[in-house]
Formats: structure tokens, sequence, C-alpha cells
């Protein structure tokens, strides 16, 4: 015979509690508390100065450090096409060619001129690195990547052209001439502008990247563009707690100041930090990469 048992019936669900009320046990419930400015106005400025002073990632002194220690191995070790930035060297955790560098990881580097539309007149300039593992020379310094970046651009040698890229990735080689490689990055920041004849240049970028223990973040970044010489857009940069202040410059002055804002709330006041030379320095490397403006 099949009993049926009434059961009593249970709440499904309970109201919410706002923060700060009074419980069924007496006891309120805590109020979350908002992250306070670590730094003053000035002292958010410098540290906009001092985390570009790494320099801003792109992929021209990377391919540089990854084609010369490829080019310090040989037919066995890592084989295959590394004379032609090609790298695979998996079995066994790599290889040690005769000259004792190690390599280890697989991935791919190219850089150059093409003729992309088949007129026979090169119109695409390419900076390439997709790569996962590390090469370790001799005496035991690593240069560790995995990521993919690029940069294209359209146009001449001789007239320069508009660009676009992405760099995302971790990357760091102690030995390094440009800092922000040797400190070691990570970044996944998304970059375009364009540069001409004369060596002239715009900058556009958006996204972030962390230079050894300094992280900055750019929204509709410019300089070029719509306020001149003088930065446009946003930086932000992030505190020692994990906190980020916003430095949001003043479009309507151009003169390379704007107003701090921390955690999005409170307002810190003005700061002009000296931001243009990081960027023009990364801007001068791809403008010599790519031989613009200099005869074939």
């Amino acid at each position: 015979m099949l009993l049926l048992v009434a059961l009593p019936l249970l709440p499904l669900a309970c109201a919410p509690v706002e923060a700060g009320a009074t419980t069924a046990t007496g006891a309120a419930s805590p109020t979350p508390s908002q992250p306070e400015p670590r730094w003053t106005a000035e002292e958010a400025s410098t540290a906009v100065e001092a985390a570009l002073a790494g320099g801003v990632p792109l992929p021209g002194p990377a391919l540089d450090v990854w084609f010369e220690l490829l080019s310090q191995g040989n037919d066995n070790c890592p084989g295959g096409a590394y004379q032609d930035g090609v790298l695979t060297a998996l079995a066994g955790g790599g290889c040690i060619a005769p000259s004792g560098y190690r390599y280890s990881g697989a991935g791919s580097g190219s850089r150059g001129w093409t003729d992309a539309d088949g007129d026979a007149e090169d119109d695409t300039w390419t900076a390439e690195l997709k790569a996962d593992g590390q090469i370790r020379d001799p005496e035991g310094a690593a240069f560790f990547f995995g990521g993919a970046m690029w940069l294209t651009l359209a146009g001449t040698r001789e007239a320069g052209g508009s660009f676009v890229g992405e760099v995302l990735g971790t990357y760091r080689y102690e030995r390094a001439e440009t800092d922000w490689l040797r400190l070691g990055t990570s970044t996944a920041s998304y970059v375009a502008g364009a540069i001409d004849a004369e060596g002239g240049w715009t900058f556009r970028g958006d996204g972030g990247f962390a230079v050894g223990e300094a992280a900055l973040v750019m929204v509709d970044f410019e300089l070029g563009g719509r306020c001149g010489d003088q930065p446009a857009g946003t930086l932000g940069i992030r505190d020692p707690d994990g906190q980020w202040t916003d430095l949001r410059f003043d479009e309507t002055r151009c003169d390379g100041c704007g107003e701090l804002t921390f955690d999005g709330r409170v307002a810190l006041g003005e700061a002009c930090p000296a931001v243009v030379a990081p960027f023009a320095a990364a801007m001068a490397q791809l403008v010599a990469s790519a031989g613009i403006g200099a005869a074939e």
C-alpha cells in the first residue's frame, strides 16, 4: 500500500538583506568598505612616468633578440628552418647546440617588406613573433616567451603608411638592451597609427601592459591626433594595493594635463606627467626597423 505523508512546506527563497540592516539575530550585516587612495595627485603622476620609463612594448626589440639567439644554433639544434626564424625544439625538453645555447619550445618570427597585391612593388611591412618556450644562453640567461605579437604597415619605404598591431603575452630576457624586455613584460595591447616619410607619426593604443612591477592601461589613448603632439584619451596606473587611478587628459586644452580619478569615484586633482618620450622612442625604433624614408 502506498502511503502519502504530508510534509511541512519550506520557504523556497529568502528576502535579501540590505547591507547594514539588522538580521534575525540582532547583529548588523557588514557594510563593504571602499578602498582609499594610496597616492596623492603628484605621487600618481610620478608613478605614471616611472611605469613608462621601461618603454612601450612593440614587436621590434623582441624580434631582434629572437633572431640573434636563433643564429647561435645549427642544423641539428634547433634545426629545421631556424635560419628563417622558425623554432621547433619540443622533444625531450629541447636541445643544446654546440654553441651552448639551449632551445626549447616552438614558434616563428618574421619581419620585412612583401608585395601583398602582386604588382611587383613592396607595399606591406610586417613584424611578427608567435612563440612559446625559452632560449637559454651558455651563461644561463634565458629569453622567456609566450604569446603572439604582430604589427603590419600598409605603405612603402619611401612614403610610409598606416599600421595596426597587437602585442599579447609575456616576454623577458635579462640581457636585452631594451628595458621593457630586460625587466619583463606582460601585455595585452592593441595599437594603430601612421608613419610618414619624414619620420612623423601618430599612435593610438588600447589595452594594458606591465613592465617589471608597474602596470598601465590605455583607453582610447592617442598621440599625434586629436591634440597634436600632446596626449589625448586616458592612461590608468595600478597602485601597490591593486587599485587603479585614471588620468584623463583634457582635450579642450590639449596641454598634456588631465584629471586624476581613483577607483572611478575619488577626484585627486590635476597632473601633467611627461608621457610622450617613451612612445616616441618606440615609434623611432619602428621607423628604423621598417626603413621608412630610407632608400632601398
